[in-house]
């Protein structure tokens, strides 16, 4: 593998880390890179074991879920979508849903509960 592309691929991650809230999908990250789409998937995948997106996913889960543990009020669920850089709930709940099966609620519920890491 070419020492740039995975050079760049480290750079990459280190800018989802750090704007996390701010990326809603792939083409913003590749244009930003000036990388192909195809490519940034292919090698993020092979470097790091996951496709940028479910790394992105996986990334605002456990931003999620420190909100939630270190939040000193009941927010409701627009305030973590907000926070995430969802435009919507809808958002945050489809995430929710499809990462743990369960609802926002019964997920939120969980991590109060200290049943969830």
């Amino acid at each position: 593998m070419e020492q740039n592309i995975e050079k760049k691929m480290f750079e990459i991650k280190k800018y989802i880390d750090c704007n996390i809230c701010k990326i809603n999908n792939i083409c913003d990250i590749s244009k930003k890179f000036e990388i192909d789409r195809n490519i940034l998937s292919n090698y993020f995948n092979v470097i790091f074991g996951a496709s940028p997106k479910e790394y992105i996913l996986c990334r605002k889960m456990e931003y999620l879920v420190s909100l939630i543990k270190n939040s000193s009020v009941d927010n409701i669920a627009f305030f973590y979508a907000h926070e995430l850089g969802f435009r919507t709930s809808g958002g945050l709940f489809h995430l929710v849903k499809r990462k743990t099966g369960l609802t926002f609620l019964e997920f939120k519920n969980k991590v109060l509960d200290k049943k969830f890491s």
